[in-house]
């Protein structure tokens, strides 16, 4: 007596790629169009699906092992044409010029693995709805959706920032599902590799997996697809990464001299943020003249504005250096108190956030070229914060001090700051009790 088919096999489908080269882009005839194979062990049929993806087929055969001779021409004239089997050398050198379409490609099939099961899918109809349940939300669009969830245009940013670094890898847009493990610690070496930190990195994937989160809330892509936890992805940070600029580096930074005026004001905004206790880039764009009084700056930070239960004002105390800068870069028809902004410009609009990024980008990149000039590491406006921290902890304020002076809501955030401080002390306290050897 046979049994029900449902239960006849292990799994009801089994799966390859197909290569179709009797579809193909005008743009490149050569190329044909991947296919998914389904054959319905029940039923004994093969389905095709196709994937949206095309090669040639030498790339494919490197990447599937599956031989096809080439097609030429075009419609009733497209013939197959004879060709050689590639190579260990052409299909080596085949492989690493596609490394991401073959992640792709084995994300398709992880997909497909995941459906291949009586408890998901109990025939082909229910197979090829779960397969094309998420074929039209790709990666981007996931994203895009995410932002619109997101109220501060810093949150949207960052989620721009990291699609668009994962778009760069994957050569164009992918659907979710086909974001595997493999591509993705594909696409985290590619970063290792560009010399991206670790907390970088982090930063990225933290993004990318909350637009995970955000498809899996949405119903739109199942757990089964979820590439981070335990056995998978793990998002990895680093407490130390950076370290301030040694005493010698700093006086080099700090006397450089230029002829070019973007290098120069560059420079000098990072010397004022280092004289204001660390005012970021937005912070000294957005600070208006009203702000000012005989002796002092009295701001609103915009971090702390927004995250506090009770907004502190932030008090600066103007010194000599200061009110060069004012008297320097104060537009006298401006209500700005720098001339980062033009004086038409309207604070708490997204048009004004991205001039304030364009800028803060433009003096990191002029330091950048000062750094490399000088021979010295790498600095950002951000980091004359941790600098001037660091400073003050040397000079015998106690972390508590500081963070009065800063108006930080927590020690936390302000050891931040001063994290390389301790790595710095001991070095020091090492080498007077090794001296003693001497």
């Amino acid at each position: 007596m046979l049994e029900n088919t449902t239960q006849r096999f292990s799994v009801p489908f089994i799966f390859t790629l197909f290569f179709d080269n009797r579809q193909f882009r005008k743009k490149n005839p050569n190329e044909g169009l991947i296919l998914l194979c389904v054959y319905d062990r029940a039923i004994q049929k093969r389905y095709y699906i196709g994937l949206g993806h095309f090669c040639t087929a030498e790339v494919f055969e490197a990447l599937t092992g599956h031989f096809y001779k080439n097609r030429v021409g075009e419609g009733k004239d497209r013939v197959s044409v004879d060709r050689e089997k590639l190579t260990r050398q052409q299909i080596t050198r085949l492989k690493n010029e596609n490394k991401v379409l073959k992640m792709k490609l084995d994300g398709v099939l992880d997909k497909a693995e995941a459906l291949n099961d009586y408890n998901i899918c109990q025939g082909i109809d229910m197979f090829k709805s779960e397969m094309n349940q998420t074929k039209g939300n790709s990666f981007k669009a996931v994203a895009e959706s995410k932002k619109k969830t997101l109220n501060k245009y810093k949150s949207k940013k960052r989620i721009d920032t990291s699609m668009n670094s994962l778009l760069k890898y994957t050569d164009g847009d992918v659907p979710l599902t086909q974001i595997s493990i493999d591509l993705l610690n594909g696409y985290i070496n590619n970063l290792k590799d560009q010399g991206k930190l670790k907390n970088t990195i982090a930063g990225y994937l933290t993004d990318i997996q909350s637009i995970f989160n955000h498809a899996i809330e949405s119903n739109i892509i199942s757990e089964r697809f979820y590439p981070f936890g335990k056995g998978k992805i793990k998002i990895q940070r680093s407490a130390n990464e950076k370290e301030i600029l040694k005493k010698e580096d700093w006086q080099k930074l700090i006397k450089y001299e230029t002829l070019y005026e973007k290098r120069t004001k560059a420079l000098e905004f990072f010397k004022l943020s280092y004289a204001m206790n660390g005012a970021n880039t937005w912070d000294m764009c957005c600070f208006l003249k009203e702000h000012l009084t005989d002796d002092k700056i009295k701001f609103y930070r915009e971090k702390t504005e927004s995250t506090q239960k009770v907004a502190v004002k932030r008090i600066i105390h103007r010194t000599e250096f200061i009110n060069y800068m004012i008297d320097k870069y104060s537009d006298p028809d401006s209500p700005f108190l720098f001339n980062l902004f033009d004086k038409k410009d309207r604070l708490g609009t997204d048009e004004t956030r991205r001039k304030g990024d364009n800028v803060n980008r433009s003096f990191n990149e002029q330091l950048q070229s000062i750094c490399k000039a000088l021979e010295i590491p790498k600095v950002s406006m951000m980091w004359a914060r941790h600098q001037k921290a660091t400073a003050y902890n040397d000079s015998g304020l106690t972390v508590e001090e500081i963070n009065t002076l800063w108006g930080h809501d927590d020690l936390k955030t302000t050891k931040v700051y001063i994290h390389s401080l301790p790595s710095k002390k001991l070095t020091d306290k090492q080498k007077e009790l090794d001296n003693e050897l001497l």
